[in-house]
């Protein structure tokens, strides 16, 4: 009996030593068209606001905006995306309007850039 124990107990801890971290990264879009509430998506689901998503470190995921959006007396263009790291700076620019990424402890969060017209 204290054998079947054990052996449930080791499987149990080696079961949490192989799944991965869970890591919290925020999708938003930069400043000044973030006030504008543009649509992002993220794998498909539409945000209109910044939303924070808890990822499986290494899993790939799939971001994308469109490359106008309008808003009452606003249009933002984008350009791309940017990773930033936890201290709040922009660690690469990501080019493309739609692009992959993949879930790591290191990028705090994915930022849509874009260039307020009016």
């Amino acid at each position: 009996m204290r054998l079947r124990l054990w052996w449930w107990l080791w499987l149990a801890a080696a079961a949490l030593a192989q799944s991965p971290a869970i890591v919290a990264t925020r999708i938003y879009v930069a400043d000044p068209c973030g006030k504008a509430r543009p649509t992002f998506f993220v794998d498909g689901t539409p945000y209109n606001s910044p939303v924070t998503l808890l990822w499986p470190e290494g899993s790939k995921h799939i971001l994308s905006v469109a490359s106008q959006q309008i808003a009452p007396g606003i249009r933002c263009t984008f350009s791309n995306w940017a990773g930033v790291r936890q201290d709040g700076e922009e660690m690469v620019k990501l080019d493309g309007l739609t692009i992959a990424v993949t879930a790591h402890r290191d990028v705090a969060a994915f930022k849509a850039v874009g260039v307020l017209e009016y």
